[in-house]
């Protein structure tokens, strides 16, 4: 379901977008060189390349997973990936008004609130401790979230991986990628994106998650409307979903 986002109207909206806008500038000139290289990628320029790449990770994770994969509950899977997607959302929403006046950011911590609440229960139930999302004191610490994530700066992916599995692991990372940005797209009601192509299509890949399921997360489509741009993602989030859920039904020899 969409989150209750203030109106455009509010003084906490307009600070919102003032923030990532803000945010989305500077990634823009911190990562142009990425941004180009995405480009060549799009057009299948190292896809030779990658495919191999993730077909040796994803066969080393598999063999490092087997036996627990076979041992732990199907669902612990599903966990893994939603315990992502919160703390994922909640740092991207939190963090984009960390730099805000103190009722703004309480405004925002209540709205995220039930998700936080359902990482911890999800936690829990994964036996992997405490959790909280990743912390924002500045503008390059928001700035440079994905790759935070990516590096498991908070160790929780790390901890995942001892407790349950290297697999699970990814499903956490993967997870945290798209409620990211999933956050961004929600808190400025679509009007600005920016998909994690090359993490969606590593953790993606490497669970098995087929092409025709991920692809449209890592999209940006010319022309796309604000409204197109929310119910692709939401449309998308629902695939990966269903798709985890029957790989645990069928795993892969």
């Amino acid at each position: 379901m969409q989150a209750d986002l203030p109106r455009r109207s509010t003084p906490f909206w307009r600070v919102i977008v003032f923030t990532l806008t803000i945010t989305a500038l500077y990634l823009l000139l911190q990562h142009i060189e990425l941004l180009l290289f995405g480009m060549a990628f799009e057009k299948g320029a190292f896809d030779w390349v990658t495919a191999s790449h993730f077909d040796s990770e994803a066969e080393k994770v598999a063999a490092a997973s087997r036996e627990a994969l076979a041992r732990l509950p199907p669902e612990s899977r599903i966990f893994a990936w939603r315990l992502g997607f919160q703390l994922g959302y909640v740092s991207e929403y939190a963090g984009s008004v960390a730099m805000s006046e103190p009722a703004v950011r309480e405004k925002a911590n209540q709205l995220v609130a039930p998700r936080m609440n359902d990482a911890e229960r999800l936690a829990r139930a994964l036996g992997v401790g405490r959790v909280s999302p990743l912390a924002v004191r500045n503008i390059q610490e928001f700035g440079s979230l994905r790759q935070r994530i990516e590096t498991d700066e908070s160790g929780i992916g790390g901890r995942i991986a001892e407790k349950l599995s290297p697999y699970h692991r990814h499903l956490f990372l993967l997870g945290m990628h798209i409620g990211s940005e999933m956050a961004m797209i929600e808190a400025t009601q679509g009007t600005l994106t920016n998909p994690p192509r090359d993490e969606i299509r590593r953790h993606a890949g490497i669970v098995g998650i087929p092409p025709q399921i991920w692809a449209p997360l890592t999209e940006s489509p010319s022309g796309e409307q604000p409204q197109q741009v929310w119910s692709r993602y939401q449309n998308g989030i629902a695939a990966i979903e269903h798709s985890i859920a029957e790989l645990a039904k069928h795993p892969r020899p």
